[in-house]
């Protein structure tokens, strides 16, 4: 139990809601709704993180904060699956961008290409 409350800790400062630790999770902000759920995930140690529309709802400084969060976790070798319509945050975020339609793959390329694809273009952009 001891062990579990220094990770939890550890976590919540992670995520810069250390001064928040006392706080009902209702009372926290969406980003800091965000962040907390992003902890609790982190409490299992895991290798790869699905997430979807992580920035839905979120005010421009805690899409700043979370993506902060997210490229720390990515460094850490936590892999990040991210479904979300706001291509601007995934192409800062991901290395690698495949676009679906109708639950058929139509592009699997690099963030780098997929602004100048003509598929990305036609479908999404």
């Amino acid at each position: 139990k001891k062990n579990r409350l220094h990770r939890v800790t550890q976590l919540l400062e992670e995520v810069g809601l250390k001064d928040h630790a006392q706080q009902k999770a209702k009372s926290l902000s969406g980003g800091e709704k965000r962040r907390l759920e992003i902890a609790r995930l982190l409490l299992e140690d895991p290798k790869i993180l699905l997430l979807d529309e992580p920035f839905a709802g979120l005010d421009p400084r805690a899409i700043r904060l979370l993506k902060t969060h997210l490229s720390k976790l990515h460094q850490r070798g936590i892999h990040l699956i991210i479904s979300d319509h706001q291509v601007t945050h995934i192409l800062e975020l991901c290395q690698e961008i495949v676009l679906l339609q109708n639950g058929e793959k139509l592009l699997h390329c690099s963030s780098e290409e997929f602004s100048q694809h003509p598929l990305a273009k036609e479908h999404y952009l």
